[in-house]
Order: structure tokens, then sequence, then C-alpha cells
């Protein structure tokens, strides 16, 4: 199997909830449910798309419904009161389970939703679900206060008698009551209901309101019937035990068997009847009957000849049309059946004038082209609608099953009006066209429901890309159009060439700064300078009487590898000047190190990886620039120039011409006293530190120049060449990172550059192509 853009447990849950769908059904479906998901994600990332149009949220929710396939399938049924809608209910189940009532009385003012899946060896039964304290404030709210722009700032919290007699004296606002009598008379009846329905929550609420009834208990179903049944002694008006208000639904769970084989209806156990109140009730009905039509996903119309609908009859084609059609596709149109239930009042001779005509201006105000439409054109027979007579059926099927028929003249009578007045029952069953409307109906549930659920998502999600992907396309165009404008495209790799340009810039100008202050370093490092020789000094002194033990018999001048017979001048002045050596050597470097650090540090107060960071729109991170840098410095500079530190000093001291501690020219002009004093210093092989105190003096006169002069500048030069090549792998990693972004496919970053352009049009463009491009990964229809 393939299973597309869907995961296989999609497929498996959408098999497992739809068991009557085929495999292809089932993959189309799961193709449609992925469009959709991804659909939703589109507009959370731009909720600008769906929060602005009402049109388009009506569309998405259209396409959440066909495409939930967790919810039972709900086929409406509606009729103005009298048409026998309820009659007809009761013949299409073959069996009397739904109230009904003289013509003209509403039976009862809750949905029925009514399912087939009981096993033939269980219980059949009813549940009943009763309006709470949230769903009668969020129906008063909503279908009443703000339907009529209220104030109800005076209504008590609580829903008792003092919040009912509060909703009593609500009058619409002045603007509102200037509107005609009519309208102004519905407000009245539904503020009568509304208040009718808290008085009957306040008796109620600290009640047990029954829920669960057998339909095979004979006494459930005679309270059952109290309870729904609008004109029952329970629901008489103003009594407390009045609860007609408060059943919100009653779900019947039903056997689908049909003992004498009698054409019944065969819905699949995810299918559901749901018969809605009768049209021209109380203004509390209408609520329920908008909402009804809404959850719906088809639905079945009765009519009656005279007059076909009643005074809201406009209003729920309207909402027909909008709920169970797609924007007039006829195709969806068959989802909708008409039925006109008059078949034994009326036939061809005795057909009212214009009926057959107004049945056709009827169907085609709902969908245009419904009554030619080739699969609907003849769905009725010779007509587009059903013409029934649920009562005829009613009575052929009590027959048919040996029932007693209490009305046999009536029974006679329709006989007669149908034409079969000798006929049987079974010809008195087909002569009422319930068996043709029941065989259609099972078709579509079983047959066509899931493939008009497919098409419908199919269209409706594919109307809201494509029109979102014209709109944008279209104002793409308008845009790209205008005088003097460039492509995003060029103009994002100008400000990433400039933006480049000045981190670029920034990174220069920071090694300027850095060598302006070379003066300043300079000054800084003579005060180090001296805090090192006197480090030197103290480690000298420390060793002199040591180097003086050694030397007092006899010894060689190491630098020149000379031995000398003769004690205490060259070989001490040897050792020492070696030791001098080795003390440069270990404290020069903390001059580098020190260079360093101050670089270091003032890269950091400088803000050096933030900034490029921020420069570059987030594409790389302040902290892992940072410590690309410290890396840089460590492995780089610092190395470098500790290594080379620990050796400067030696470049210059070690030359014996120089600066070597026996060289004649030294020892004369340089520091003639350096010989002179080592002979001055008792002949002993023991002898007290403090007596080099005058050679530690001289020592320092003689390499301290050295250390503060030429180290110092050596290291300075050194520090500016390491400088520039810690700035070249900068300019260099700011140069890789500028090139990526050049041809970068992250669509944030895109929009973060575009932003920097402060171009309201550029901005647009960038949004509007990154649109488009989530558009183009939605996956297709098929």
């Amino acid at each position: 199997m393939n299973t597309g853009n869907y995961s296989q447990s999609l497929f498996e849950e959408i098999d497992r909830f739809l068991p009557d769908a085929t495999k292809d059904q089932v993959e189309r479906f799961a193709v449609q449910v992925e469009r959709l998901n991804q659909l939703k994600d589109f507009f959370k990332t731009y909720p600008e798309d769906l929060e602005g149009s009402k049109e388009r949220k009506e569309q998405l929710e259209r396409a959440q419904k066909a495409l939930n396939y967790q919810r039972p399938y709900r086929i409406a049924v509606i009729g103005i009161s009298g048409a026998g809608k309820s009659t007809m209910l009761n013949a299409l189940l073959g069996r009397e389970l739904v109230l009904t009532k003289t013509a003209g009385q509403a039976a009862t003012g809750a949905a029925l939703e009514i399912f087939f899946d009981i096993s033939n060896d269980g219980v059949e039964k009813a549940q009943v679900s009763y309006r709470d304290d949230t769903n009668i404030r969020d129906l008063i709210n909503s279908e009443f206060i703000q339907r009529y722009n209220l104030s109800s700032s005076g209504i008590p919290g609580d829903l008792d008698a003092g919040f009912a007699s509060e909703i009593k004296r609500l009058e619409p606002s002045q603007h509102i009551s200037a509107q005609d009598q009519d309208w102004h008379e519905e407000f009245k009846l539904l503020r009568k209901s509304i208040a009718d329905l808290v008085v009957q929550y306040a008796n109620n609420s600290n009640k047990t309101l029954p829920t669960d009834f057998s339909l095979d208990n004979p006494t459930d179903r005679k309270n059952l019937m109290e309870i729904i049944d609008e004109n029952s002694v329970l629901n008489s008006e103003n009594s407390p035990t009045r609860i007609i208000g408060l059943v919100k639904t009653v779900t019947y769970h039903i056997k689908p068997g049909n003992k004498v084989n009698l054409p019944m209806l065969q819905l699949p156990k995810n299918v559901c009847l749901v018969d809605l109140p009768g049209l021209d009730g109380s203004p509390l009905h209408d609520i329920i009957i908008r909402e009804g039509i809404k959850e719906a996903d088809a639905v079945i119309l009765i009519l009656r000849p005279r007059p076909l609908l009643g005074a809201n009859g406009a209003y729920l084609l309207n909402r027909i049309r909008k709920y169970i059609s797609w924007e007039g596709d006829v195709d969806s149109a068959e989802a909708i059946f008409v039925v006109l239930n008059a078949i034994d009042s009326i036939n061809a001779d005795r057909m009212p004038d214009n009926l057959q005509g107004d049945m056709y201006k009827l169907m085609e105000n709902i969908v245009p082209g419904y009554t030619t439409h080739p699969p609907l054109a003849k769905r009725g027979g010779d007509q587009p609608y059903f013409l029934t007579s649920a009562s005829a059926a009613l009575f052929a099927q009590k027959a048919l099953k040996g029932e007693e028929i209490k009305e046999p003249k009536t029974y006679e009578g329709t006989k007669v009006n149908l034409d079969v007045k000798n006929g049987s029952d079974q010809e008195v069953l087909e002569a009422s066209q319930v068996p043709h409307l029941v065989a259609e109906l099972t078709k579509f549930a079983r047959d066509r429901r899931i493939e008009g659920q497919i098409k419908v998502a199919t269209d409706v999600l594919g109307s809201i890309i494509e029109l979102l992907r014209s709109n944008y396309e279209r104002e793409l165009n308008q845009i790209r159009s205008k005088r003097g404008f460039l492509p995003i495209q060029t103009r994002r790799s100008e400000i990433l060439k400039n933006q480049q340009d000045q981190l670029e810039r920034l990174v220069i100008d920071f090694r300027l700064n850095q060598i302006g202050r070379i003066d300043n370093l300079r000054q800084k490092l003579n005060n180090e300078t001296g805090r090192i020789c006197d480090d030197i000094d103290r480690d000298l002194k420390s060793k002199m009487p040591t180097i003086w033990e050694k030397a007092f018999t006899r010894g060689t001048y190491r630098p020149s590898a000379e031995d000398y017979g003769r004690p205490m001048y060259e070989t001490v002045l040897g050792e020492a000047e070696l030791n001098l050596w080795e003390q440069l050597t270990f404290r020069v470097p903390s001059l580098a190190e020190y260079l360093v650090r101050v670089y270091s540090d003032d890269l950091k107060t400088y803000q050096m990886a933030r900034k490029i960071a921020e420069g570059c729109y987030g594409y790389v991170k302040a902290d892992e620039l940072q410590a690309k840098i410290e890396e840089w410095i460590d492995t780089n500079m610092h190395r470098t120039m500790v290594n080379i530190g620990g050796r400067i000093a030696l470049t210059s001291i070690t030359d014996p011409q120089q600066y070597g501690f026996l060289n004649p020219q030294v020892s004369q002009e340089k520091n003639p006293f350096i010989q002179s004093i080592v002979g001055s210093i008792p002949r002993q092989p023991i002898v007290n530190s403090s007596e080099f105190d005058q050679l530690i003096s001289v020592v320092r006169q003689h390499y301290q120049p050295i250390v503060s002069g030429y180290c110092i500048t050596q290291l300075l030069n050194l520090y500016r060449y390491e400088m520039i090549l810690i700035e070249d792998k900068l300019l260099g990693y700011i140069s890789n990172v500028f090139e990526k972004m050049q041809h970068t496919d992250d669509d944030v970053l895109k929009t973060r550059i575009s932003k920097s352009l402060s171009d309201p049009d550029l901005e647009r463009v960038e949004l509007l192509e990154l649109k488009l491009d989530a558009l183009s990964r939605i996956t297709p229809e098929n």
C-alpha cells in the first residue's frame, strides 16, 4: 500500500472508524486529512490569513467537519410542523419510535439522535442529556444577549427565579427597537423561552434527572415520552416539573434488524438520524434547528403542499445551502433529500396549480442545477424530489407485521387516495414511495456518503489553497511591477554585502584602536618590567652564596667554557650570568601574557562576538563565536608570543661582545665595577647574601635596559603582527558566514534580512514568497 505523505497509523485509524469504506477511499480520505493538518499548521504560522476572513474560517470548519472521521455522520430530518416529519421518521424506521402529535403541534423540542448500533440479541436503549449551567449561559449570551445587543449588567449571577425575572424585563436598545413588528414579536417570544428555560433549570438544579431508559421496558418508554413530549402533563406550562427545555439530546440506540423483510432504513453504526424540532415552533426550537443543521452532514427536508415552507423558510434554506451543500456545488447536493409528503392527498389529476414548479424553484434556490443534474434529476422517480405518504407507509407496515391498525377507516381512505383501493398492504407500501426513499437513503449512507465527504474536503481545501495562492501571486505581481522595484534577492544581496563591509570595518577599527594604545601599553609594560627585575634580583641574591661557595677553589667560566685556576671572578660571574639568562627566559613571557590578556579583555569589552552575531542576523550564536575567538587567541597569539617572549631577551643579552660580564669592553665601558665588586667580597667559602647587594645592583643596571627597551619593543612589534593574524581569522569567518547567507534556504533568516531593508514592499514580497512556498509544500489533492 502506498501511504503517500500520511502515516500508516493514520490510515489504520481511519479504517477503524470507517469500516464500510474501501481501501481506496481510506487512502484518499487520509490524504485530505493530512492536507487539512498541513493547512491548519499554515494558519498557525500565518494566523492573519485566517483571523481576518470569516468566510475562510467557515470553509476550514466545513473541511474539518467533513474529515472528522471519529464523529458520527449526522443526517438531520427537518420540516415545518404538521408536514408529517415524525411520521416519516417512524416510517423510515418501520416502527413507532418517534413521538407524533396532531398536525401543527410540536411533538418535542429536543434533538433526537438515532443510531442503528445494537445487535439483534442486545437491549435497545435511550439516553437523555440535559443542559447544564454553562450550556444555558452560552445559549443566552450568543443567541439572545449578543444577537439583540442587550445589556446584561443587571442580571444576577445564579440561574434562578431572579435571573428569569431580569430576563423578562430586557428590552432591545432604542436603535434595534425601530425594527418591524414581526421582528419585535420574535424577540418577545425568544425572551419568554429563555426565561422559561432558566426557571426550569432553577426548579430542577438540585434534582437527579433520569438519563438511561430501556426501550424494552414499557415503564421506561412511558417515562421517556413524558419527558420529551412538549405537551405532556409533566411539561405543562408553569409546572415545577417542566423539564422539556432542559433536554438537550435524546440518543436512541436501536437494532437495525427487519424480521418481516420490510424495506426499512439500514445505516452503518457510525451514521445517525437526527430528528430536529419542527419549523415555526418556539424560538428556542429555531435555535436547536440552526445548530442541528450546522452540525449535520446531510439533510432530509420534509415539506407539505401549502405552504411549502413557513415564515422561517428562507432562513432554513440558507442554512442548508451554507452547511450541507458546498458553495452551491451541485455534486454536494447529493446530501440533500427533499421530500414532499403528500402523495395521498394529491396526484397528477389533483396537483395544485404551480406546485411542481414551486418545488423545482425551491430546490434550485437551495442549489442551482439540482433539478437538472443527471444523478439528481430523477432520484425521486420522475422528479428530483420524493413524493411520499408517510402515514400510508406506516399503516401498511403495521398491517404487514400483523399489528393492530387503530384507524382502519383512515387507512382505507388512504388506499383510495393512492389509487390502490383493492390493493394489498405490500402494494400500498410501494405506492407510498417510502421504500424508494429508504433505498436511496440507504444507498447514499452506505455507498456515497464517504465519497461525498472526500469530495467536499478536496474541493474546500483546494478552494482555500488556490484562493490564497491567487491572492498572493496577484499582490506579488502588483508590487514587482512598481517602477524602480528591485528583485528581493538583489536587494538582499546588496544589504548582505553592505552588512559584511560594516562588520569587517568593525574588526579593523578594533585593531586600529589597539594600535593607538601602543604607547600606553609600553608605559604599562615598563611598570611591569620593574616588578620582573625585582623578582630577578631577589632570585639572584638568594642563589649567589651557593654560587660563591661552589666556585671558591676552581671553576669554569661557563658562558665561554673556559677553565680558570683562580677562584672568585670568572666562575662566579659566569654562573651569575647564566642565572640571569634563565630568569629572563622565565620572567619576560609575563610581558607577552599581559599583552594577550589586554587584547582578549578588550575584545570582550568591545563585545566583538555579540556585534558580529547580531550583524549576521542571528545566523551565528555569540557564545559559540566567543569560544572560537578565545581558541584562536590561545592557540595562536598566546602560544606564539609566550614562546618568543621566553627567548627574546636572550637574542641580545647573550651577545658576549655587547653584554658579556667578562668582556673588557663591557667591563670598562658598560660596567667597569662588575669584576672589581666581586673582588671586594670576603675571600671565604661561606658568605652572607647581603655581601652581594652591590653586585646585584650593578648587574641590574646591566640588564634592565634590555628588558625595558629591547624586549618591550620587540614584543609590541610581535603584538602588532599577531593582532593582524587574529583579525584575518575574524575577517575570514565573517566572509564565510556571509557567503552562506547569500545562498541560504532558511526562511526565518530571509525574513530577518528583509526586515532590515526598511522597505515595506520588500518585506511584503518576502512574506508572500514564504507563504507561497509553504502552500506549495502542502500535499497535492491526489
